[in-house]
């Protein structure tokens, strides 16, 4: 698997699936909040490798 193609399976599903994850947890509040922020950089990080090696 090309470095792109992962770029894009980061941006479209795993850091959406792990901000979701921080949102339907019960888990300690701290951990949540751990999980939303990495998901949510993980998102931003690789989008913009993306655009930029595009």
């Amino acid at each position: 698997m090309k470095a792109q193609e992962v770029r894009v399976a980061d941006v479209l599903f795993i850091g959406p699936l792990m901000v979701w994850g921080a949102a339907t947890s019960d888990g300690h509040p701290v951990a949540r909040a751990a999980l939303a922020i990495t998901g949510l950089l993980t998102v931003i990080y690789n989008a913009n490798n993306y655009l930029r090696r595009g």
